[in-house]
């Protein structure tokens, strides 16, 4: 797996973080995503200190500007020659509010990163898949993919219904191409979209906590599957699932059993 080639937007925290240090570990070459270029260039020499092989590349790109995210392609073809996996993982949440209490700056932001953010990205790497003649494409899935309606998250929870419908779109379009496009659902995760500011100010906050002891784990716990069955996966219209029914179903049969606190784990 050490020829393949990573391009993953919004890395430089969280899931996609995860994802990008698990591709190094696998001797992949991995292009690393954010909007700051400062940011780019922390987390570019964080992750080069573990990587022997000095595989992982950085670019500063907007996602929901199409020309930046052209130039992302065009970056990781410049250093790497080829691009194997696109992962769409860019992704922002907004304060757990009813909708008509969000600003519309908030609503418009989640919807273009989200939502025009992933199009452009898919569009960008379509056409230079087929160029190239090969290719695979994900979308991250989250909360609202699987038609869950979730009170305070609105606006986030329709950006990723959105996404999963695009995605069906998009896998009926590439059917016949080159190109093969799946999905990746991490399932809950402990990280800065999740645990927004102002989670703790939520009026169902204690419900929140006991359902995500029960069914969140950390990235360093997540990212290892995930890349694990990316990289395996040969399949166009996969789903990369995490958090699958049957272990949902398990983690609620055992939760009076078990006294998780990952709250506390991120603080330490």
């Amino acid at each position: 797996m050490h020829d393949k080639v990573i391009v993953i937007t919004g890395s430089s925290q969280g899931i996609g973080l995860g994802l990008a240090r698990e591709f190094l570990r696998q001797e992949c070459k991995v292009v690393v995503n954010s909007r700051r270029e400062e940011k780019i260039e922390a987390i570019v020499n964080d992750l080069a200190k573990n990587d022997e092989s000095k595989n992982v590349f950085g670019f500063a790109a907007d996602v929901t500007d199409f020309n930046a995210l052209s130039n992302l392609w065009k970056k990781a073809i410049e250093n790497f020659g080829k691009v194997d996996i696109w992962i769409n993982n860019a992704g922002i949440n907004h304060a757990t509010l009813p909708c008509q209490e969000l600003s519309t700056e908030a609503i418009e932001q989640v919807i273009k990163t989200n939502v025009l953010g992933a199009i452009y990205g898919c569009n960008v790497a379509i056409a230079g898949m087929q160029k190239q003649g090969f290719g695979f494409i994900y979308n991250m899935e989250g909360m609202g993919s699987n038609g869950m309606v979730i009170e305070g998250q609105s606006i986030y929870s329709t950006s990723k219904a959105a996404l999963t419908h695009y995605t069906k779109s998009i896998i009926k379009e590439q059917k016949s191409s080159t190109v093969k496009v799946g999905y990746i659902r991490p399932g809950m995760v402990m990280t800065d979209l999740l645990l927004k500011e102002n989670i703790s100010e939520y009026q169902d906050y204690e419900r929140f906590k006991k359902i995500t002891n029960i069914l969140a784990d950390q990235v360093e716990t997540v990212a290892p599957y995930i890349v694990g069955e990316v990289l395996k996966n040969q399949k166009h219209g996969a789903r990369i699932n995490w958090l699958t029914t049957r272990k949902t179903l398990w983690r609620f049969l055992i939760a009076p059993f078990n006294n998780r606190d990952l709250f506390t784990e991120e603080k330490r």
